[in-house]
């Protein structure tokens, strides 16, 4: 583990010099936000991946990075939106798209029930479309589409 925290805080200090030489460097506020949570520094990370996206608000991966910690957080709304943000950046972002529709059909989100439903499925064409074949597997098995199997089985079952 300390090797592990060695080399976590030595990449620390090299985005920290990368930002000292260049503040407006969005990657490498994203990268240190990256470090951060690995150590676990949670308020951190998402400070410094909040100021990446301030200095680059087009560029996806800085959204993806923040959405998917507050996803690993717990903070699934937070992160819903801002997977939804990346697919109005990137369309063809697949990963985004997986992400909406296992967030949705967590059964962890507060909204109307129809509503889920309908965002859950236009996720899963999406993917579908974009050739996220595992995601289309794993639904078959998954016991959270259980409530969305009807909608689900013509595809799944071909």
């Amino acid at each position: 583990m300390g090797r592990y925290i060695d080399k976590a805080l030595e990449a620390l200090e090299a985005f920290e010099q990368a930002i000292r030489l260049d503040p407006n460097n969005a990657d490498a506020y994203c990268n240190k936000g990256t470090v951060l949570r690995w150590l676990h520094r949670d308020d951190e990370a998402l400070a410094m991946y909040d100021r990446a996206i301030e200095l680059a608000p087009d560029a996806t991966w800085q959204h993806l990075n923040k959405a998917a910690y507050l996803r690993e957080l717990g903070r699934d709304e937070e992160s819903l939106q801002s997977f939804r943000l990346v697919t109005r950046l990137d369309p063809n972002n697949v990963d985004a798209w997986a992400d909406i529709w296992d967030i949705l059909t967590s059964g962890l989100i507060d909204m109307d029930e129809e509503a889920q439903r309908l965002e859950a499925r236009q996720a899963y064409e999406r993917v579908k479309e974009l050739g996220g074949h595992a995601l289309i597997a794993l639904a078959e098995y998954d016991p959270r589409t259980e409530p969305y199997r009807d909608d689900y089985d013509d595809d799944l079952y071909e």
